[in-house]
């Protein structure tokens, strides 16, 4: 799903909400038709949800918030290379309050691209993914030069997973340590998590979705 010249990962459905946009994993009718309480809530949630973007200019601003009473978390990736303090761990937590986030270009792309070649990666490093942590969130706004990853900067294969509560990541450290994540990453694939906690029993709905076929399918059950 491409919104203001980037791509929002994993997302079917863009919602508008306060002035900005959150979005559904699965389209509406697969939604209104999950048989548990719980599923139309986490079909919204951000488990494999990620703004990617090339930067063509020095930085991108993201202005946003969390739609959770908690304080929700990203993390910054450079293709597959995960980000350093700067990147995100000054600035991490979102809020209900809306405000805006600085990612700033990297003065060591060379060496970002030669340790991705060096251990045999398909993701281009300029690639910048920003991976949220489970949680809810509202964008209001992006700026700054950059335009959505091509298909030869991602991995040539994906690999579609949904199942309950570990495939969700549920109480996994963050969203790239939780299963799906590693088994990806491991495989050389880019990934797409379906994982709805507690909500597992609506996979015959998910067959029937025509977003869900052309790749690598892993069932997990929970």
């Amino acid at each position: 799903m491409i919104w203001k010249n980037m791509e929002i990962h994993n997302v079917a459905e863009l919602v508008e909400k306060d002035g900005g946009v959150t979005w559904v994993r699965v389209p509406e009718r697969v939604r209104e038709n999950m048989e548990t309480q719980m599923g139309p809530m986490v079909a919204g949630n951000a488990t494999g949800v990620e703004l990617r973007f090339v930067m063509k200019g020095d930085e991108v601003k993201i202005r946003m918030a969390s739609l959770c009473q908690e304080t929700a978390v990203f993390h910054v990736f450079w293709g597959a290379i995960q980000g350093g303090w700067e990147d995100h761990e000054v600035d991490k937590y979102v809020s209900g309050d809306p405000r805006e986030y600085v990612i700033r270009k990297r003065d060591n792309m060379a060496t970002l691209k030669r340790m991705a070649a060096e251990s045999g990666q398909e993701w281009d490093p300029e690639v910048v993914r920003v991976v949220f942590d489970r949680g809810n969130f509202v964008l209001y706004d992006v700026a700054g030069e950059m335009e959505p990853p091509k298909k030869e900067q991602c991995p040539r294969r994906t690999l579609l997973a949904y199942g309950s509560s570990i495939t969700h990541g549920s109480n996994s450290l963050d969203a790239s340590h939780s299963w799906v994540w590693q088994v990806a990453y491991r495989l050389q694939m880019d990934y797409r998590n379906l994982g709805m906690a507690g909500s597992w029993i609506w996979q015959c709905d998910l067959h029937r979705w025509p977003g869900t076929s052309g790749g690598y399918v892993l069932d997990l059950g929970r």
